[in-house]
């Protein structure tokens, strides 16, 4: 078994070491000294250890063929994996005869089509092969092979087998893409061609992003890359459009070229003419990952999320006005500032629906936060204005606030709050 991984990694080196811990009387043995010389185009050391093989092999397949074909089956495809190895040198030497090695490949293919759909069969066979011919000659061969994986739910090596023929230096972006473009050319209505076309160029910009000549990366990417963004843009709009229910998905990796790209100004230009052509509906599952990136510092992202959000909070401003007062409660000026720009805007149209989530908000506070706790923070906050920061000025406009609430006790904790504390504090006031 040590000897087989070391062949499947193609560690060649090490593999004439492994190999000589097999015994002597196996098959194995002179199958794999063979193996490995046609690796070195030793070939007559390679027929010499087939030759040994054969025999070590013969009575091993005379008793096994006498007592039942299934349980000889497996040293039957040793045996004619004994016979590749010889096929393989010829292909070798007849390098400079094209038509002679296409017409064994050819045979190669019909013999691997005649083997049991068994995966550890299939695996071996191509295994050796592989010794002269890599995934790219004969890409048929290997999909029948994944094909095969699947259907007996070897994903793993399904995945693997396919990655093989997905290497840089052996995809065709150019074709690929422009397969997937006259698809949605000749039925520009299908929902799926147009998917499809955005979901390759959404692959197509990671791969080109993980590639090394784009490690380097900014916000701003490049002419090429940037065609390949907006294109995805684009088909996703498209089929989002053409299929609203169930979009979820292609909304997600819409934000996702938005968010990360967005500054670009092509990227922001396909955004905002891709609104148009879409429901205001869309946007409704994916309110909290556009509000979460309303303070972004790329000035396109932003304007953007804001004319988006002032359009939905137009149809829908019950969806959002909740989530916008919330979100001007907290310290950082800039997600403040545009949080009250959006409920503003929504003030102009919806005024009842702000005033009373307003309220609502206000008193959802008031229940949760007591008085006690509200003057415990601000004395602390006030005392650091006054000590660390020496402004006075500061501390008792702090202050104020928080007196200016203890004219209006309501509850029965807020009342009882101004009745212990009250005369104390309306004292320190009029000090101040």
């Amino acid at each position: 078994m040590a000897a087989a991984a070391v062949w499947a990694l193609n560690n060649w080196e090490s593999m004439d070491d492994y190999i000589q811990t097999i015994k002597p009387d196996s098959a194995d043995r002179p199958f794999y000294r063979a193996i490995l010389a046609v690796h070195q185009n030793q070939f007559p050391k390679a027929m010499q250890q087939i030759a040994k093989a054969r025999d070590l092999l013969d009575p091993e397949l005379t008793s096994l063929a006498g007592e039942s074909y299934s349980r000889s089956y497996n040293t039957m495809v040793w045996a004619q994996m004994l016979s590749e190895p010889e096929e393989i040198v010829n292909y070798k030497q007849h390098a400079d005869q094209p038509d002679r090695q296409a017409g064994m490949r050819k045979t190669w293919m019909k013999r691997l089509q005649g083997c049991q759909p068994d995966v550890e069969v299939w695996q071996r066979i191509l295994q050796v092969r592989a010794l002269v011919l890599s995934p790219e000659d004969d890409p048929v061969m290997w999909i029948k092979f994944a094909n095969l994986c699947r259907k007996s739910d070897r994903m793993f090596l399904a995945e693997k087998t396919i990655n093989s023929l997905l290497f840089p230096d052996r995809r065709n972006i150019k074709n690929i893409l422009q397969s997937y473009y006259l698809a949605t050319h000749y039925d520009a209505s299908w929902y799926k061609a147009w998917h499809t076309w955005a979901l390759a160029n959404f692959e197509v910009v990671g791969f080109l992003v993980e590639n090394e000549q784009y490690n380097k990366i900014s916000d701003v990417p490049d002419n090429d890359l940037t065609a390949h963004i907006v294109s995805a843009v684009n088909g996703f709009f498209r089929s989002i459009s053409l299929r609203n229910e169930n979009a979820l998905q292609g909304t997600l990796r819409l934000l996702t070229l938005w968010f990360k790209y967005g500054a670009h100004e092509d990227v922001s230009y396909a955004m905002s003419n891709g609104f148009t052509d879409v429901e205001v509906d869309t946007w409704l599952e994916v309110i909290p990952q556009i509000i979460a990136c309303i303070q972004t510092p790329s000035n396109n992202i932003r304007r953007t999320i804001n004319n988006l959000l002032t359009e939905v909070g137009k149809h829908h401003p019950q969806a959002l006005v909740y989530a916008f007062i919330v979100a001007s409660k907290p310290s950082s000026a800039v997600w403040k500032t545009a949080a009250l720009h959006i409920v503003d805007r929504m003030r102009d149209h919806s005024p009842f629906i702000v005033e009373q989530a307003l309220l609502v908000s206000h008193e959802l506070v008031r229940v949760a936060i007591f008085w006690h706790k509200l003057w415990h923070e601000g004395l602390e906050e006030a005392l650091c204005l006054y000590f660390t920061d020496h402004n006075l000025m500061g501390m008792i406009a702090f202050l104020e606030s928080l007196h200016d609430m203890l004219e209006g006790p309501k509850t029965v904790r807020e009342i009882s709050f101004t009745q212990v504390f009250g005369r104390d504090l309306h004292e320190a006031r009029e000090a101040c």
